[in-house]
């Protein structure tokens, strides 16, 4: 159960600057020039951008492709799934590990943009509204995924 928390907790502290690495650190640079102004938003746009993989719109219209599908806030999500379902160890803990470090950082993400005076009434009504789902399930196919493979993974070397 230790081993679960602690990789939660990692996962967490990941999802502060993960989609950065994969983006060659734009979001980050865009944070620190939100942070100017207030900086429970820029956390919140840290956190936030991991939910910008919009599953529904890509399954739904397309264009098919590789670079379309393993976009930054997906590979990000994977990773954060990875190290916590590896630091977790097994593939039910690693499945819930991926699954608790996407939802904590969706419940971070709303209550810092509360606190920074985000409207995120916008982004939960009309036409984003499917936008916002299918970046929620993208997250988490990214979080559940990558939590599997590290699970297994800490598993198989486990054995050895």
């Amino acid at each position: 159960m230790v081993r679960l928390a602690i990789g939660v907790g990692v996962g967490i502290i990941l999802s502060f600057f993960s989609v950065s690495l994969f983006n060659e650190w734009e979001t980050f640079r865009t944070s620190l020039q939100f942070s100017q102004y207030s900086v429970l938003q820029a956390i919140g746009n840290l956190i936030g951008d991991i939910f910008d993989f919009d599953i529904i719109h890509f399954f739904s219209s397309g264009p098919y492709n590789i670079d379309n599908f393993f976009q930054p806030a997906l590979l990000a999500c994977l990773l954060m799934g990875l190290i916590s379902g590896a630091i977790a160890r097994g593939l039910r803990r690693g499945f819930i590990a991926g699954v608790l470090v996407i939802v904590l950082s969706l419940l971070i993400w709303i209550c810092l943009s509360i606190f920074a005076g985000t409207d995120l009434i916008s982004l939960f009504q009309g036409p984003q509204l499917i936008e916002t789902i299918g970046g929620i399930l993208g997250a988490l196919t990214g979080g559940i995924l990558g939590g599997l493979a590290g699970g297994f993974i800490s598993r198989i070397r486990e054995t050895d």
